[in-house]
Formats: C-alpha cells, sequence, structure tokens
C-alpha cells in the first residue's frame, strides 16, 4: 500500500513539473516574438537599459555601448532579413 501511495505522488510531482516547463516554454516564445517586433533602435534601447542597472554603467559608457549595440541589432535584423528571403 506504501508503494502505492509513493508511485501515485510521484506521478502527480512530475505531471506538475511537465506542465510548468510547457507554460515556460510559452513564455519564453512570447518575449521572444515581442523583442523581434521591435526596431534595432529599441532593442538596442532596452539592452543598455538592462546593461545600465547590471552594471552601474554612467552616461559615456552608455553611448559606447549603445553603438555597439545598435550595430550589432542592425546586423542581426538584416542577416535575419537574409535568411528569411531563401
Amino acid at each position: 500500500m506504501k508503494k502505492l501511495v509513493f508511485v501515485a505522488v510521484m506521478l502527480v510531482g512530475f505531471l506538475t513539473f511537465a506542465q510548468e516547463k510547457a507554460e515556460q516554454k510559452r513564455d519564453r516564445k512570447a518575449r521572444m516574438e515581442n523583442r523581434e517586433s521591435l526596431s534595432p533602435e529599441q532593442q538596442a534601447e532596452i539592452q543598455v537599459k538592462r546593461m545600465t542597472l547590471q552594471l552601474d554603467l554612467n552616461s559615456k559608457q552608455q553611448g559606447e555601448i549603445k553603438k555597439i549595440v545598435l550595430e550589432q541589432a542592425k546586423k542581426k535584423r538584416s542577416k535575419k532579413g537574409t535568411m528569411e528571403s531563401k
């Protein structure tokens, strides 16, 4: 009887865990779709703000980082455009 109860508890635990994973995947996919709909300038601005909070950047550093991130975002957008056209 103890084994049966143990197996039932484990089964419920596994099912709950699997459902949480599926919800996390859907949330991640929604965030990625929202991020892709932004322009490269908006993506760069968001990334610079995030980096400023994490790294405590000053305004000069923010300007330098924004140039780099914007360039990368534009390259990524152009690569994505060429991949979609194939």
